[in-house]
Protein backbone atom coordinates (compact mmCIF):
# COMPACT_ATOMS: atom_id res chain seq x y z
CA UNK A 1 0.00 0.00 0.00
CA UNK A 2 2.76 2.72 0.93
CA UNK A 3 4.23 1.72 -2.81
CA UNK A 4 1.33 2.79 -4.67
CA UNK A 5 0.91 5.54 -2.32
CA UNK A 6 4.36 6.67 -3.00
CA UNK A 7 3.68 6.49 -6.97
CA UNK A 8 0.56 8.25 -6.71
CA UNK A 9 2.69 11.17 -4.93
CA UNK A 10 5.27 11.33 -7.52
CA UNK A 11 3.66 10.90 -10.22
CA UNK A 12 3.99 14.08 -12.87
CA UNK A 13 -0.57 14.12 -12.69
CA UNK A 14 -0.55 14.76 -8.90
CA UNK A 15 2.61 17.37 -9.06
CA UNK A 16 0.24 19.48 -11.92
CA UNK A 17 -2.79 18.76 -9.71
CA UNK A 18 -0.85 19.91 -6.20
CA UNK A 19 0.11 23.02 -8.52
CA UNK A 20 -3.31 24.69 -10.09
CA UNK A 21 -5.07 24.00 -6.03
CA UNK A 22 -2.18 26.09 -4.83
CA UNK A 23 -2.30 29.01 -7.01
CA UNK A 24 -5.73 31.26 -7.39
CA UNK A 25 -7.77 30.71 -10.62
CA UNK A 26 -7.32 33.89 -13.21
CA UNK A 27 -10.82 34.58 -12.50
CA UNK A 28 -9.70 35.16 -8.73
CA UNK A 29 -6.48 36.46 -9.67
CA UNK A 30 -8.76 39.74 -11.70
CA UNK A 31 -11.39 40.06 -8.88
CA UNK A 32 -8.62 40.41 -6.27
CA UNK A 33 -6.88 42.67 -8.18
CA UNK A 34 -9.79 44.60 -8.92
CA UNK A 35 -10.99 45.07 -5.48
CA UNK A 36 -7.21 46.24 -4.59
CA UNK A 37 -7.49 48.89 -7.30
CA UNK A 38 -11.10 50.02 -6.79
CA UNK A 39 -12.40 49.10 -3.51
CA UNK A 40 -9.58 49.03 -1.07
CA UNK A 41 -7.99 51.94 -2.63
CA UNK A 42 -11.13 53.98 -2.00
CA UNK A 43 -11.52 56.08 1.89
CA UNK A 44 -14.20 54.50 3.57
CA UNK A 45 -14.08 56.97 6.79
CA UNK A 46 -12.87 56.31 9.75
CA UNK A 47 -15.77 54.37 11.68
CA UNK A 48 -17.70 51.48 11.31
CA UNK A 49 -20.73 53.53 10.15
CA UNK A 50 -18.92 54.99 7.23
CA UNK A 51 -17.79 51.80 6.06
CA UNK A 52 -21.58 50.56 6.21
CA UNK A 53 -22.94 53.50 4.27
CA UNK A 54 -20.08 52.97 1.52
CA UNK A 55 -21.42 49.35 1.00
CA UNK A 56 -24.72 50.16 0.72
CA UNK A 57 -23.95 52.76 -2.37
CA UNK A 58 -22.00 50.35 -4.01
CA UNK A 59 -23.73 47.19 -3.50
CA UNK A 60 -27.71 49.03 -4.19
CA UNK A 61 -29.21 47.61 -7.20
CA UNK A 62 -29.55 50.49 -9.66
CA UNK A 63 -32.72 52.75 -10.40
CA UNK A 64 -33.65 51.31 -13.87
CA UNK A 65 -33.04 47.78 -12.62
CA UNK A 66 -35.65 48.24 -9.54
CA UNK A 67 -38.18 49.70 -12.47
CA UNK A 68 -37.91 46.86 -15.07
CA UNK A 69 -38.31 44.24 -12.92
CA UNK A 70 -41.41 45.51 -11.33
CA UNK A 71 -43.33 46.02 -14.61
CA UNK A 72 -47.06 45.27 -14.83
CA UNK A 73 -47.28 45.38 -11.17
CA UNK A 74 -48.16 47.55 -7.74
CA UNK A 75 -45.61 48.39 -5.50
CA UNK A 76 -47.34 49.10 -1.63
CA UNK A 77 -44.97 50.24 0.46
CA UNK A 78 -45.72 49.63 4.20
CA UNK A 79 -44.46 51.82 6.90
CA UNK A 80 -46.03 51.75 10.71
CA UNK A 81 -44.60 50.90 14.19
CA UNK A 82 -44.81 47.24 14.14
CA UNK A 83 -43.36 46.35 10.14
CA UNK A 84 -41.51 48.48 7.07
CA UNK A 85 -41.55 46.57 3.90
CA UNK A 86 -43.32 46.80 0.60
CA UNK A 87 -46.11 44.39 -1.24
CA UNK A 88 -45.37 43.81 -4.92
CA UNK A 89 -49.00 42.81 -5.96
CA UNK A 90 -49.39 41.04 -9.63
CA UNK A 91 -52.94 41.18 -11.23
CA UNK A 92 -54.46 38.29 -10.40
CA UNK A 93 -52.73 36.92 -8.09
CA UNK A 94 -52.87 33.68 -6.64
CA UNK A 95 -53.61 33.62 -2.71
CA UNK A 96 -50.53 32.65 -1.41
CA UNK A 97 -47.66 35.15 -0.48
CA UNK A 98 -44.08 34.69 -0.24
CA UNK A 99 -42.75 36.69 2.42
CA UNK A 100 -38.88 37.91 1.10
CA UNK A 101 -36.29 38.74 3.52
CA UNK A 102 -33.32 40.74 1.11
CA UNK A 103 -29.76 39.78 1.74
CA UNK A 104 -26.64 41.95 2.28
CA UNK A 105 -24.63 41.27 4.75
CA UNK A 106 -27.01 42.84 7.67
CA UNK A 107 -25.37 45.78 6.43
CA UNK A 108 -26.85 46.50 3.17
CA UNK A 109 -29.58 46.10 0.74
CA UNK A 110 -33.15 46.81 1.28
CA UNK A 111 -36.73 45.91 -0.14
CA UNK A 112 -35.94 48.29 -2.60
CA UNK A 113 -32.91 47.06 -4.00
CA UNK A 114 -33.84 43.66 -4.33
CA UNK A 115 -37.45 44.53 -6.50
CA UNK A 116 -35.53 42.54 -9.41
CA UNK A 117 -35.30 39.84 -7.89
CA UNK A 118 -38.58 39.94 -5.95
CA UNK A 119 -40.68 41.64 -9.12
CA UNK A 120 -39.25 38.38 -10.91
CA UNK A 121 -40.77 36.11 -8.11
CA UNK A 122 -43.91 38.08 -8.26
CA UNK A 123 -44.18 37.75 -12.03
CA UNK A 124 -43.36 34.65 -12.46
CA UNK A 125 -45.48 32.97 -9.82
CA UNK A 126 -48.06 35.13 -9.86
CA UNK A 127 -47.43 35.48 -6.15
CA UNK A 128 -47.97 38.72 -4.09
CA UNK A 129 -44.34 39.39 -2.32
CA UNK A 130 -44.21 40.89 1.25
CA UNK A 131 -40.35 41.98 1.26
CA UNK A 132 -39.35 43.29 4.41
CA UNK A 133 -36.76 45.84 5.39
CA UNK A 134 -34.95 44.82 8.36
CA UNK A 135 -32.92 47.32 10.61
CA UNK A 136 -29.28 46.93 9.35
CA UNK A 137 -25.96 46.72 11.84
CA UNK A 138 -23.72 47.96 12.22
CA UNK A 139 -26.32 50.62 13.49
CA UNK A 140 -28.53 48.14 14.53
CA UNK A 141 -27.06 45.09 16.17
CA UNK A 142 -27.87 41.24 16.59
CA UNK A 143 -31.00 40.05 16.83
CA UNK A 144 -32.57 42.99 15.94
CA UNK A 145 -32.63 41.77 12.16
CA UNK A 146 -34.18 38.01 13.32
CA UNK A 147 -37.13 41.02 16.03
CA UNK A 148 -37.96 42.64 12.72
CA UNK A 149 -38.28 39.29 10.68
CA UNK A 150 -40.70 37.95 13.10
CA UNK A 151 -42.49 41.34 14.15
CA UNK A 152 -43.10 40.87 10.16
CA UNK A 153 -44.36 37.63 10.22
CA UNK A 154 -46.87 38.07 12.94
CA UNK A 155 -47.83 41.25 11.15
CA UNK A 156 -48.43 39.10 7.53
CA UNK A 157 -50.91 36.95 10.08
CA UNK A 158 -52.59 39.72 11.85
CA UNK A 159 -53.37 41.25 7.73
CA UNK A 160 -55.32 37.72 7.55
CA UNK A 161 -52.58 35.82 5.56
CA UNK A 162 -53.08 32.17 6.88
CA UNK A 163 -49.81 30.11 7.80
CA UNK A 164 -50.15 27.82 5.70
CA UNK A 165 -50.20 30.24 2.88
CA UNK A 166 -47.28 31.77 3.95
CA UNK A 167 -43.26 30.65 1.71
CA UNK A 168 -40.98 32.30 3.42
CA UNK A 169 -37.85 32.78 0.63
CA UNK A 170 -34.29 35.05 1.34
CA UNK A 171 -31.04 35.29 -0.16
CA UNK A 172 -27.59 35.28 1.75
CA UNK A 173 -27.70 37.07 4.92
CA UNK A 174 -31.77 36.73 4.05
CA UNK A 175 -31.66 32.89 3.78
CA UNK A 176 -29.80 33.15 7.21
CA UNK A 177 -32.50 35.45 8.95
CA UNK A 178 -35.45 32.88 6.69
CA UNK A 179 -33.62 29.92 8.99
CA UNK A 180 -33.74 32.51 12.58
CA UNK A 181 -37.33 33.52 11.85
CA UNK A 182 -38.69 29.91 10.98
CA UNK A 183 -36.73 28.83 14.37
CA UNK A 184 -38.23 31.63 16.11
CA UNK A 185 -41.75 30.54 14.71
CA UNK A 186 -41.54 27.14 16.09
CA UNK A 187 -39.93 28.07 19.45
CA UNK A 188 -43.06 30.24 20.17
Amino acid sequence: MDEILREIEFSPIYGKMLAMTNSPSWQAKFFNAYFRKFIRAQSWGKDENAVARRARKLFSSPKLARWWGTRNLSIETIKNEKVWGEWLNPKNAKDAVVFYIHGGGFLAGSAASHRPLTGAFANLGNFKIFSVNYRLAPEHRFPTAVDDTFAAYLWLLEQGVKPNKIAIAGDSAGGGLVLSTLLRIFDE
